[in-house]
């Protein structure tokens, strides 16, 4: 409500992105901050939101954005050259738009670059992911009790520069 609220104009698109985004980076990193406090029914409910954050969100948007598109040019009437999409779903109307632009103005998107790379950067994401997830259920769901120092030299014994200071 914030965020409406401080931007004026009325928008088909909404507001949230404008001025409430900084909200919930806010939010987020209290509850981060407080995380290993939170009951741990709220914190299971945290790593099980972040899973399918990961898969539902971000790897399957990936895989979907990654599939080929064929389109064909067509003439049409008035003798300018447009774009067909040739079998497949329809693109949204964004996506329509940027195919359009990207043929009309023969744009190179960093995409392109990297279709090649594809599979390569999926496995990528998901070790990444898989990599924090158990991170985040090791600190969700640690035992209570004297934690290791942050301080790695301290627990060695040797006396360094850093431990003189």
């Amino acid at each position: 409500m914030l965020g409406i609220a401080a931007h004026p104009s009325a928008s088909l698109t909404g507001v949230w992105n404008i001025c409430g985004q900084s909200l919930t980076y806010l939010g987020l990193a209290y509850l981060a901050a407080r995380f290993r406090e939170l009951p741990w029914l709220l914190r299971l409910a945290g790593v099980l939101g972040c899973a399918v954050d990961a898969i539902a969100g971000i790897l399957l948007h990936y895989v979907l954005e990654s599939l080929p598109i064929y389109f064909a040019v067509v003439k049409v009437p008035d003798g300018r050259l447009t774009l067909v999409q040739v079998g497949g779903t329809d693109l949204s109307q964004w996506a329509s738009i940027n195919a359009h632009h990207k043929f009309e103005y023969r744009a190179t998107y960093l995409g392109d670059y990297l279709a090649a790379f594809s599979t390569l950067l999926l496995v990528c994401l998901v070790l990444l992911y898989g990599f924090v997830l158990v991170r985040l259920v090791l600190v969700a769901f640690q035992r209570p009790g004297p934690q290791p120092s942050w301080k790695w030299w301290a627990a060695t014994g040797k006396k360094t520069a850093a431990t003189t200071a």
